[in-house]
Parts: C-alpha cells; sequence; structure tokens
C-alpha cells in the first residue's frame, strides 16, 4: 500500500500547505517509481520553495551539491532489519560457543512491531538484545544451553521470547 498527498487539508509549513493523504495498492516496481517521483515533486515543491526563502539569495543555493531523502520504512523493510540482525547474532553465537539459532517468523514480527521512528534502525537493535539476546545468555548463564546446540527461539502467547526447543547436535 501506498501513501500520497491530496490537495485539500492540512495547516500551512512556512509558506508550502501539506496534504492529507490518500492511499492506494499498488505493485512493488509502481511504488518505487511513484517514490522516485513524488521525491523529486517534493523537492521542488516544498523543500526549493522553503530553502529560497530561508536563504534568500542564488549563490548560496548553488552551493547545495544533493539532497538526502530518508523515506520510512515498510513493513517488509523492518522484517529485513529484523532478520539481518538475528543473523548477526546466530553468526556470533556460532562463532563463539558453538551455537546454532534459528527463530519463528512469528518472533521475527514481533521484533519489527518494536521498532520506534524517532530512534531509526537502533530501535530494532536494542528490540533484538533485550528481547532475545538476554534470553540466551541468561539461559546459558544458568547451563541450560550447552556448546554444539541447536536452539530454536519462538514466541510465548503473552509475547516473551522463550527457547522452545534445544536440541543436541551430534
Amino acid at each position: 500500500m501506498r501513501c500520497w498527498a491530496d490537495s485539500s487539508s492540512v495547516p500551512l509549513i512556512g509558506h508550502v500547505q501539506l496534504d492529507r493523504s490518500v492511499c492506494q495498492t499498488t505493485t512493488a516496481k509502481e511504488d518505487t517509481l511513484q517514490v522516485k517521483q513524488e521525491t523529486k515533486k517534493f523537492m521542488l515543491d516544498v523543500v526549493q520553495p522553503i530553502l529560497k526563502l530561508h536563504f534568500k539569495r542564488d549563490e548560496f543555493l548553488g552551493r547545495i551539491n544533493e539532497f538526502v531523502i530518508f523515506h520510512p520504512f515498510s513493513a517488509d523493510d523492518l522484517g529485513e532489519i529484523v532478520n539481518m540482525e538475528l543473523q548477526k547474532w546466530r553468526g556470533r553465537a556460532l562463532a563463539r560457543h558453538n551455537l546454532a539459532l534459528s527463530w519463528s517468523p512469528e518472533l521475527a514480527k514481533s521484533l519489527a512491531d518494536g521498532f520506534q521512528e524517532s530512534y531509526g534502525f537502533r530501535s530494532l537493535k536494542h528490540e533484538v538484545e533485550r528481547r532475545v539476546i538476554s534470553v540466551i545468555v541468561e539461559a546459558y548463564e544458568r547451563n541450560e544451553l550447552k556448546e554444539g546446540q541447536a536452539v530454536k527461539l519462538s514466541l510465548a502467547r503473552d509475547g516473551s521470547v522463550v527457547i522452545k526447543s534445544v536440541l543436541a547436535e551430534e
């Protein structure tokens, strides 16, 4: 689902009116093309007038080489980030303690739901460390995990992370 601006309602910021969002379902290719078009339109219609209003002189504007636009993460992006973070910890557990970590898709989705936009990627990193790694460390310190084991992580009904099965590798 992709949301874009519809010129009708939101108040002015500076001298530029922001618009109410309208949503439509599109394909990924259409979505990417639409995001690029909307970003270019946003730069021309919103950012450039604000910069001209602020700097007032074209020689200052000429010194700006490029703009970096940060688009919000999609649900798929968040899922990929969580899986990359879990895979990083899987590599560490295997290299340092010979533990083979795996996890349920529900766990990854639950961790992605912990995303806080104001903190960006760091919120997902901390969510993984707080909810997953701490459980593994506690189990390891209580000698519930031994080197050479496969550890399956899943989500309990209350939303906590549990070690669902630990199978000894032979």
